[in-house]
This record gives structure tokens, sequence and C-alpha cells, in this order.
């Protein structure tokens, strides 16, 4: 058993380096691709277990992780794994996560499929990187929890004993001193085209690509990784609501600068999808809501 203040998550792009991220969940589950025959192979209806038509001849593919981490958006974080995998997409990167106290889950050939920034009111920056991993590298349960915690016996008026659970921080990455890790508010962002800010009260961008897995018929005597690895067309939505005071934005935009922290990440060729005025609530801001889709992106 564990609790999930132990847990961590860190992610290494191909050419930023490793960094710790504010994980707020993963979703990394291995899918075993069960090969099953359409034949039929003398079953029967009504006999003993082993002859009754249960399930099929079957047996198993190469094993799949298809995987999904959440975060809230940390500088380092955002600066040396999300901006620089954008731009070598088609390299792979390391993920590593721990579900409880000593636990390790490590894949090393990781190739993004999405990656997904959003700011809003009164929130930090959240983010999220879907990923395909050829092979989970290393995987190591841990530790229970009752191992990682100190207890204290108290003494009841019955007699009896209740043991009292101190939650320890037990190594967490999350707490260590060389760490310094701030989540990036909704306003140290910014929204620039046109030469000037765009008042954005909330927005969202979006990226996502195909990695599509070629498998050869070699006469291989046990299963095998995929043989080759392609990413395709890399395809960018960028969405919000913003108020008309700073400008209009009309439905062909040459540039757009998305900010978060310091960092400038350009979209350009943006064409216009869908635009929305609609009537809102006595208390609620009248903003226009758009999506585009962007053609170009740059530093």
């Amino acid at each position: 058993m564990g609790l999930g203040y132990e847990g961590w998550i860190r992610v290494a792009s191909p050419v930023g380096g490793e960094q710790y991220a504010l994980g707020t969940g993963t979703a990394v589950p291995r899918a075993r691709q069960r090969l099953e025959s359409a034949s039929g192979y003398g079953g029967q209806i009504d006999s003993p277990p082993a002859e009754i038509g249960i399930g099929l001849p079957h047996n198993y593919d190469w094993d799949q992780y298809d995987g999904s981490l959440s975060f809230e958006v940390e500088e380092d974080f955002y600066d040396y794994v999300i901006f620089e995998w954008l731009f070598d997409r088609q390299s792979p990167g390391t993920v590593k996560f721990a579900s409880r106290h000593d636990a390790l889950q490590e894949f090393d050939q990781s190739f993004w499929t999405s990656i997904s920034i959003s700011a809003a009111e009164g929130a930090a920056v959240e983010g999220s990187l879907g990923f395909y991993a050829i092979d989970r590298d290393t995987y190591s349960y841990g530790n229970n929890y009752w191992d990682n915690p100190s207890a204290v016996k108290e003494g009841n008026s019955d007699g009896s004993t209740t043991e009292t659970v101190i939650c320890t921080s037990g190594g967490i990455p999350a707490f260590d001193s060389d760490v310094n890790l701030h989540p990036i508010p909704y306003w140290a962002t910014r929204i620039d085209a046109g030469g000037g800010p765009i008042e954005f009260v909330n927005w969202n961008l979006d990226f996502a690509q195909d990695v599509v897995r070629f498998f050869a018929c070699e006469a291989n005597t046990t299963v095998q990784e995929p043989k080759y690895l392609a990413v395709g067309p890399m395809v960018a939505t960028f969405g919000g609501s913003y108020m008309l005071g700073s400008g209009f934005l009309g439905d062909d935009i040459l540039s757009l600068s998305v900010y978060v922290g310091n960092k400038e990440l350009q979209l350009k060729r943006l064409e216009a999808t869908t635009e929305s005025d609609d009537v809102q609530s006595a208390d609620a801001l009248v903003p226009l809501t758009v999506e585009y889709a962007a053609y170009e992106i740059g530093r």
C-alpha cells in the first residue's frame, strides 16, 4: 500500500536534460496484444471444461505502452523538456515515474504523441504529455507504505493501543534542496499578435502527431519489437477567449507568440477554424472565443 504523496515524475527530452515535473497523475497501462484466431477448433457446447468452446486459440504480440502524464507547468520543465521536444519531435526522450516509495517505472525510448498547455484565471498553467514507448525498461513495485513512515503506539482508555502513522517525506524528489519547483501562474503568460498583446482571459495550445510502428515478418522465434518507427505530420491548434479591447483577430494571422514564463513560442500561418460570440450570464464576461490551426512553429 502507498499514498500519492510519495510519487514523482521526471522526463528528459532529446536535448534538454532530465527535469522533474509537478506531476498530478499518470496513465501508462501495459497492454498485452493478444492475436486471436478466427478458426473453428472443435469445441463443444456441453462437455468437460477442457473441451467447451471458451475463448479462441491465440498467441501474443509485442506489449504496447501508450501513456500520458498530467502536470502543472514549471519553468525548467517547460523550457528544457516541452519546448525543446517540440523542435526535435522525431527523437526519443526518457520518461520515469514512481507511484509509491522506492518504486520506479522507466521508459528509455519514448516518443511524444500529444502535448497540451492551457492557462485560465485563478490557476497554475496546466499541461499534459502523451507518449508511445517501445518498452518498459525498468519496473520496480517499491516498498510498502508502512515501511516508510514511523509509527507511535498510543494507549487507549480500554487498555488497547492505537498505531498512529507519522508521514515523512521518504526522500521525495520534490523536497530535495537542490530542486526549486514553482508552478507558473496564469498571469505569467501572454499572447501577442500583430505587434502587441491580446487580452486573452484563457487559452489552450495543443500539438499532436502520429507515431507509426512498422513490424517486419522475418521468421523470428520470439516476439520482436517494432523494426521501424515513423513520425507523421504534426497538427498544431491554438484557441481561447479574449476581450476586444486589444484589437480583433481576423481569419488569418501571420504570426502569434505564446509566452509561458520568459519563453516565446511562435505560431505562424494561422487560419481560423471556429469563432463564437455568444450571450453570457449576467455576471460573466463576454469575450470572443476562437480556435486556429497553425501551419508553422518557430522560436
